[in-house]
């Protein structure tokens, strides 16, 4: 028994021997191996290295400007790599590589390699991938596409011409244009931050009208963001009247730069060839056929910028006004547009004008009505919505003199944008050319229609008829 309980013993013994030496030997294993994750955790895989891609240290990127790429290889000594660069496009120029260690915050080290860019040329570019091996495994880096665009400091404004209807683009560059029909265009502006001055000279057999001028011609600083786009300035309708070899009217803008300095900014030379029209083809070879070729070219554009039809009738004069009278009627009229209608001031305004013959009463438009009806609509509108709010029929009557009011303030609205003046007499021109004043003179006093201005000269109509004249022979009604 006793001999048998000693082997027992023995092996129990064995047992918690062999127990106690596995765990000696697992522990340095397990310690070990989480030793060697611990150190590995943060180096980069090839996955990951396949996956890269490097990017740009700003995305605001000018030519000529410094620009680096950095490359970042957690858990590489900077023993173990080796980069290398392919062949660069002729406008990309390296300058240099910096190679350093870096320790993150979790006091992991690695790689860190900077390059060092420069563009000659705006748009977008790709640097070829970068070459890199690391322990003798071979990987290609792509670098990030950028968009370069023109230095602000240093890039000159740039003016261009963009042709919305009416003239035709040939292969040379130039443009087709039909005597006496009218062409579009908009004129832009890039690499600017601010227009200082804006103005156009006037053509001689021409007619030079603008359209539209947009937010950037009020002077308001846009911030020192640069912008990259063009930025409309105006909008233009030109018509030239007779055939020839032309260039568009000069349009003269100064602006500033980006840097603070202000240019001149130099117009496009853009050739237009205009051509007669059919019409004017069929024309001309019948005065030839039946040998009436004693009109001059004078004739001809006078006899085309009165082919429109005006609608505007304003009443006849019997007898001239001088300047001064002009001005008095001028001044009658912008004080009945200040009151309200049917008031003295319109009275004392048709008595003036009778006692020179003018038999025709045209009243004008009343601003004071208008302020007028702008408030009663506000009125009317707050009090349907409370009515709406509390449920109470009422409300469809305010609704219905809210519409009549809105209606009213914009027919007001049309006719008080419309700009009057009283003509002080004289020759009306075919063209804005003093050259081309014609003989027959018109009577001072007469209430004209101002549809097109430019520094020196307007276009008005008045008793189905109209012409170009002087801005000093209008008072404008105010």
């Amino acid at each position: 028994m006793i001999f048998i309980k000693n082997i027992k013993n023995a092996k129990y013994t064995e047992s918690r021997l062999l127990k106690t030496g596995m765990r000696f030997f697992i522990l340095p294993v397990v310690f070990l191996l989480s030793f060697t994750q611990a150190a590995f955790a943060e180096k980069i895989t090839r996955k990951q290295l396949k996956a890269m891609e490097l990017s740009p240290s700003s995305q605001t990127i000018f030519v000529q400007q410094d620009l680096s790429f950095v490359l970042t290889l957690p858990g590489v000594s900077p023993e173990n790599v080796q980069v290398s660069l392919a062949k660069l496009p002729e406008n990309v120029q390296f300058l240099f590589s910096r190679r350093s260690d870096f320790i993150d915050q979790d006091r992991d080290t690695g790689t860190r390699i900077e390059f060092w860019f420069s563009f000659l040329k705006s748009g977008e570019i790709t640097i070829p991938p970068l070459n890199v091996t690391i322990s003798g495994y071979r990987y290609s880096i792509p670098f990030e596409t950028v968009n370069v665009t023109e230095n602000p400091e240093t890039v000159a404004p740039k003016m261009t011409i963009e042709f919305t209807r009416g003239a035709e683009p040939e292969k040379d560059g130039s443009y087709t244009v039909i005597a006496g029909q009218s062409v579009f265009f908009t004129v832009n502006l890039k690499y600017i931050l601010q227009i200082a001055k804006f103005d156009w000279d006037l053509q001689k057999n021409s007619i030079f009208k603008e359209i539209k001028r947009y937010a950037i011609t009020e002077g308001k600083p846009r911030g020192r963001e640069f912008f990259n786009d063009e930025v409309p300035v105006a909008t233009f309708e030109w018509r030239p009247l007779i055939p020839g070899e032309w260039t568009l009217p000069e349009i003269k803008i100064i602006a500033a730069r980006y840097n603070g300095s202000r240019v001149e900014v130099e117009m496009p030379h853009v050739r237009i060839n205009v051509i007669a029209s059919e019409t004017d083809e069929k024309n001309s070879t019948s005065a030839v056929e039946s040998g009436n070729t004693n009109n001059d070219e004078n004739d001809d554009v006078f006899a085309y910028a009165f082919t429109e039809d005006f609608n505007e009738v304003e009443p006849d004069v019997n007898k001239s006004l001088n300047k001064e009278q002009c001005k008095v009627l001028a001044d009658l009229r912008s004080q009945e547009r200040h009151s309200l209608p049917f008031s003295k001031k319109r009275t004392e305004r048709f008595a003036y004008e009778k006692s020179f013959g003018i038999s025709v009463d045209t009243p004008e438009p009343s601003l004071v009505l208008f302020y007028i009806c702008i408030c009663a609509g506000i009125v009317f509108a707050v009090l349907t919505v409370l009515l709406i709010f509390f449920k109470k029929k009422l409300f469809i009557l305010f609704l219905s003199l809210l519409c009549v009011v809105i209606l009213l303030c914009i027919a007001s609205s049309s006719k008080l944008n419309s700009s009057y003046g009283i003509f002080t007499g004289g020759g009306l021109s075919p063209i804005p050319e003093e050259s081309a004043l014609v003989p027959q003179k018109e009577n001072g006093g007469v209430r004209v229609r101002i549809l097109e201005k430019t520094s020196k000269w307007s276009y008005v109509v008045f008793n189905n008829t109209g012409g170009w004249v002087l801005n000093d022979s209008i008072f404008l009604i105010k």
